[in-house]
């Protein structure tokens, strides 16, 4: 096609041919942070399969993943493993790529919205073929431009693909198996000190002589001062684990996120606050129930929360990557004022994977529930607003697709290039 003659095959005097390695190509020491991060990743439960085990260290290869693999592969990790060991260009493509097979897997379409998916797989594509070779975009590659139209069309995919009924299946299977040790309750009644109490003899004085609310008087009470203690919890969809419970487990289910309004001030001398909404994130230490006397049940989550007020426990990378860095944590109920515990209605799930190159931090991923569907008012509004969120942010792609002739870096001298006979 006499096109990119940078990456033609070169002879050397001795008769053999040189291939220059391309752009997209990895040294053996990306491979090795490639694989160590996808053998080193946690997940939640049902999430995906072990993926640790179809990692190859030795060979730096993946092998025997599953077709269900593929698809979290595709739609959530592939991007957090690349981002330490490929350059910009190539990885802002692939997790375009990845947004775009997440939007179209989502529970909850919205048509304006894959629209708009629709013209950054064309985009994305375009970007592709600025890195990949010609061969590579087979009519498997280009039907991606089309699936958005095929989804907005048929509707949610998860209703015409196979892996329900592939759930079920395995469902029926478990029947057969013979469970001779079944798990006992994870519930533990003890007395605990850090418990949570009100001061009933000052609400006492204050309502005293006054028509009071039933409910603020078994308030006043306090809690039972014997409380339930888990090590996991079910809530909202999500499947929560303490720290202590996944010491030992290749899964992660301790990641929390909760949305808080805060109000802030430019400086001391402003008058104007202004409200805003800022993400907490934490891991689960302890889950503990108030029981006020069979009359109501609270669930409260502890835990170590991430300082995501200074630079020094968040920020983002070049791909706009949520970091993390719990070495400082805030809200320690050391002071008065720390708030160690949120209700577990209030948060949802996240899970963390560690960086290999930036020791202390883990980029933030979210999980969403596979079973649970928010039906809400209707509105168009409503379902953007509950819509799932991409798993990454979007990248700024290059609009201005060059020609064949135009130049452009399509060899990296970093790497060692193949010799052939």
């Amino acid at each position: 096609m006499r096109i990119r003659r940078d990456l033609h095959p070169q002879v050397l005097p001795n008769g053999k041919y040189r291939l220059p390695p391309s752009i997209f190509s990895m040294s053996k020491e990306e491979k090795e942070v490639f694989c160590m991060v996808l053998k080193d990743i946690k997940v939640p439960d049902a999430y995906v399969s072990n993926i640790s085990r179809c990692v190859s260290l030795k060979d730096r290869r993946l092998y025997s993943l599953k077709s269900h693999d593929y698809h979290i592969l595709m739609q959530d990790l592939l991007p957090v493993a690349l981002r330490c060991c490929m350059s910009k260009n190539v990885t802002s493509c692939i997790i375009e790529l990845s947004n775009i097979m997440k939007a179209i897997c989502g529970k909850v379409l919205d048509v304006e919205e894959l629209k708009k998916v629709q013209d950054r797989a064309a985009l994305t594509l375009c970007n592709l073929e600025k890195i990949f070779p010609p061969s590579f975009f087979t009519i498997m590659v280009h039907l991606v431009i089309h699936l958005p139209h095929e989804t907005i069309l048929g509707g949610p995919v998860f209703y015409r693909w196979m892996y329900p009924i592939e759930m079920f299946l395995s469902k029926l299977k478990s029947y057969c198996r013979n469970k001779r040790y079944p798990e006992g309750s994870i519930a533990e009644g003890y007395l605990a000190e850090e418990c949570m109490t009100f001061c009933s003899r000052y609400l006492e004085d204050v309502w005293s002589g006054k028509d009071v609310n039933d409910e603020v008087k078994w308030l006043s009470q306090g809690p039972n001062r014997i409380i339930k203690r888990y090590s996991a919890f079910l809530i909202n969809g999500y499947r929560f684990h303490t720290k202590y419970r996944e010491r030992m487990r290749r899964t992660q289910n301790c990641g929390v996120v909760v949305n808080s309004s805060i109000t802030s001030y430019a400086s001391a001398r402003d008058s104007n606050p202004v409200e805003g909404n800022v993400e907490y994130y934490g891991l689960i230490t302890d889950i503990i129930e108030l029981d006020y006397y069979g009359r109501w049940k609270v669930v409260l989550f502890q835990c170590d929360w991430a300082d995501v007020n200074t630079a020094r426990g968040i920020k983002e990378d070049q791909f706009s990557f949520t970091m993390l860095n719990f070495s400082r944590l805030i809200h320690t109920g050391q002071q008065l004022m720390d708030e160690p515990y949120v209700f577990s209605s209030q948060v949802k799930e996240v899970f963390y994977s560690k960086d290999p190159t930036d020791a202390g931090w883990y980029v933030v991923l979210r999980n969403t529930p596979r079973d649970l569907f928010e039906m809400g008012n209707g509105s168009r509004d409503d379902i953007v607003e509950r819509s799932e969120t991409l798993p990454f942010p979007e990248q700024n792609l290059d609009e201005n697709i060059p020609s064949t002739n135009t130049q452009h870096q399509w060899v990296r001298h970093d790497v060692d290039e193949d010799i052939y006979e």
